[in-house]
């Protein structure tokens, strides 16, 4: 159960993390989507969850912002359909830049026809769409806090 601030936020636990179980964050959030309309209403969630959400809807601007972040990126959240690079491919220059940062791929194809073996358990990279909002938030939680 989670404990409450003064401000009815939840009481962050250990080294700046949120409870185990709990869905809010304050880490910042690289999102990349090419359909504006998912785009908008994933960084609305997150940001009313307590996330600092960067938004692009390519990979070029992801790669760009990347570069450009403010202090880390903590997690890359990046559709793997992207026209001109795909997820993949900007997770790579992302990690280059924050070296400390995660990753959750998403797409509207299942996971076994994307390349993502190498990654370790692919079932917690990878969110197929279309997904609930507390599907995404607890997997965020899962890969930003893997030992809880």
């Amino acid at each position: 159960m989670a404990t409450y601030n003064n401000d009815q936020t939840p009481a962050v636990s250990g080294a700046g993390r949120p409870p185990a179980g709990e869905t809010r964050g304050r880490e910042t959030i690289l999102l990349l989507e090419d359909e504006q309309q998912v785009l908008e209403i994933i960084e609305t969630m997150l940001k009313r969850k307590g996330y600092r959400v960067v938004t692009a809807n390519n990979g070029e601007a992801a790669v760009s912002e990347s570069r450009h972040a403010r202090g880390s990126i903590d997690l890359l959240i990046a559709d793997m359909g992207i026209p001109d690079m795909n997820g993949r491919e900007v997770w790579e220059a992302v990690k280059h830049q924050h070296p400390n940062s995660r990753v959750l791929f998403i797409s509207g194809y299942p996971e076994e026809f994307l390349p993502l073996q190498d990654l370790g358990d692919g079932k917690k990279v990878f969110l197929q769409k279309p997904f609930d909002s507390a599907s995404l938030l607890k997997r965020i939680r899962e890969i930003l806090n893997p030992g809880d």
